[in-house]
């Protein structure tokens, strides 16, 4: 017998039913829902951090935030004052920006590795005299 799978009207499935009854979602799917769910919490402001809260509350949490949002941006001042089409024309305006230059790729050392010794020291000598790489000069930095 195959198994069904049933699609609301809003495009949500429901879980299959085949032989009478209900799979529940696999192991993975439901991590990656906790996961989702876990990363809503520390987003979002105000959420309960002193008790375990469910996931119907996470979400009403989620939506009353982004209510809260929606509401501050839409009273913001500088809301009435935008004008899109003066924004979207002075963009277009704007000459495209130059490419990024190329950067080289890494090569070879020119030297050999000298943090470690050759031979083996003591850990006083090596906390007293510690060696440094050489610098390679020709390689931009990379930050």
């Amino acid at each position: 017998m195959k198994a069904i799978t049933a699609v609301c009207a809003t495009g949500a499935s429901v879980p299959a039913i085949a032989g009478g009854r209900i799979h529940r979602h696999r192991d993975g799917e439901n991590a990656e829902i906790q996961m989702y769910l876990s990363k809503l919490q520390d987003l979002v402001p105000f959420m309960p951090k002193n008790r375990k809260i469910s996931k119907l509350e996470v979400i009403q949490h989620v939506i009353d935030y982004i209510c809260d949002l929606q509401s501050a941006l839409e009273s913001h001042p500088a809301v009435s004052q935008f004008d899109a089409e003066t924004a979207l024309a002075a963009a277009a305006q704007l000459p495209p920006a130059p490419p990024a230059p190329r950067r080289q790729p890494l090569g070879p050392r020119p030297a050999p590795n000298t943090i470690l010794r050759k031979s083996p020291a003591t850990p006083t000598e090596h906390r007293t005299h510690p060696t440094t790489p050489e610098k390679h000069i020709d390689r931009p930095m990379s930050c």
